[in-house]
């Protein structure tokens, strides 16, 4: 006898696995090894290794990308002041807000994603590294900076190809359209490049005739 047909579907294969980011983590943070996570992109697997990540490990990131984009910056260190950074994450000094943010960055920098395709795997750290001026913390003043190196697809993944299902609250990743983003932003860099060699050609060419001796 068949079964009635359901009116809701199947689950995307996606959502049947462990999201990246927990909406609540244990403490003690348990400790993973190459957890495949959930990702749009059915052409590639993604396996998490590290201590399990929760909301807050995914807005210090998204947070340090969108700063990022604004000072035109895709690589390299990004520089945060420290007021800027609470406030975008919602934290007050009443929070210790450095303790809980150098929380979260210490368990980003111990998190590692590993990308596979057939014949071709990737192994990236979540947070290369991360360091604040601990010049300033015996005052009460923020006018410190926090100082993120962070992998530029990271960033753009973080910053616009994660997405929260609104099924099942969980955050999703989109491998395939992180890396589409990327390539268009390394293309769109070379042809920068391009154009300005060529311009400075053109202009060292014009300089050499204008200099050229007249009869």
């Amino acid at each position: 006898m068949p079964l009635p047909s359901s009116p809701i579907g199947g689950i995307p294969h996606h959502l049947t696995k462990p999201s990246l980011f927990a909406l609540v983590s244990a403490e003690p943070r348990p400790r993973l090894h190459e957890l495949e996570v959930a990702n749009r992109s059915d052409d590639v697997k993604v396996l998490y290794s590290g201590p399990q990540l929760d909301v807050m490990e995914f807005e210090a990131l998204k947070v340090a990308g969108d700063v990022g984009a604004k000072a035109g910056q895709c690589a390299g260190v990004i520089v945060i002041a420290a007021d800027d950074y609470f406030e975008a994450l919602g934290m007050s000094n009443e929070d210790d807000p450095d303790a809980q943010l150098l929380d979260s960055l210490r368990h980003l920098s111990e998190g590692t994603l590993q990308l596979e395709w057939p014949g071709r795997r990737v192994s990236m750290p979540l947070l290369i590294a991360y360091e604040f001026d601990v010049g300033h913390e015996e005052s009460n003043s923020k006018d410190y900076c926090y100082y993120l190196s962070i992998d530029p697809f990271i960033l753009q993944l973080a910053r616009s190809h994660t997405h929260v299902d609104q099924n099942t609250a969980q955050f999703v990743l989109d491998v395939s359209a992180a890396e589409a983003a990327m390539a268009s932003q390394r293309q769109a860099l070379q042809d920068a490049a391009t154009a300005a060699a060529a311009a400075a050609v053109t202009a060292a060419a014009d300089r050499a005739r204008s200099d050229r001796p007249r009869d």
